[in-house]
């Protein structure tokens, strides 16, 4: 079986099996892994593909059109694998196959044993969990793949107006929701080490808490 056949070949990883892997530079090393172990070339195009077919639920553009991949997502997945910048879970680049670190073997590992179902979370309501994991991480993806974020890294410039237009309501309406959202974003963005991210909305918060 030809490498293209093996991608095409790869199945979606039930949704439940994987929901509270909130990281997902983790499920990223994950990918790598499942390339290594199916001797497919790590390469950053199988790699977006694998990852993809693999964890649909967390890559495609909307749950309303999981047939298509969110390529920007992916592409930033990647470039947080690797450092100096990201996380030191992978070497690699557009050019350079990706090989997995020590640590990142220690990742891919622990993800496919939640997979397997071999690790679970104990002591905890897991529907709760996961429902919290998931409105988390919606929230700090609306906010690093709004035009706003991406000015600030251009220019670490915030105003204001970034909270109405993120959120899209009237200037200085819904303040105890847009608050919750920001709080719940910064939970997933500071358990995932997106310093950039947690400065934007502290500085938002700033605005709105005064």
């Amino acid at each position: 079986m030809s490498e293209n056949e093996k991608l095409r070949a790869i199945k979606a990883i039930d949704y439940d099996k994987y929901v509270d892997v909130t990281s997902l530079e983790k499920l990223a090393a994950y990918g790598i892994k499942y390339l290594e172990d199916n001797n497919i070339t790590t390469t950053w195009t199988n790699l977006v593909i694998a990852t993809y077919y693999l964890f649909p639920r967390k890559f495609a553009i909307s749950e309303d059109f999981l047939d298509f991949p969110n390529a920007e997502r992916l592409n930033r997945t990647l470039m947080h694998l690797v450092p100096p910048k990201g996380r030191n879970y992978a070497i690699g680049s557009t050019k350079v196959d990706y090989k997995l670190t020590p640590l990142g073997k220690e990742i891919a590992n622990e993800v496919e044993k939640i997979i397997c179902g071999e690790a679970k979370v104990i002591g905890r309501k897991q529907e709760v969990i996961s429902k919290a994991k998931n409105t988390s991480m919606k929230y700090y993806l609306d906010i690093i793949e709004s035009k706003e974020y991406k000015q600030f890294l251009n220019d670490g410039n915030v105003i204001i107006d970034y909270l109405w237009s993120i959120y899209k309501v009237i200037p200085f309406t819904q303040k105890d929701k847009i608050i919750k959202s920001l709080k719940s974003a910064k939970i997933y963005s500071d358990d995932n080490h997106d310093n950039k991210c947690s400065m934007f909305i502290e500085l938002l918060l700033g605005f709105i808490e005064k």
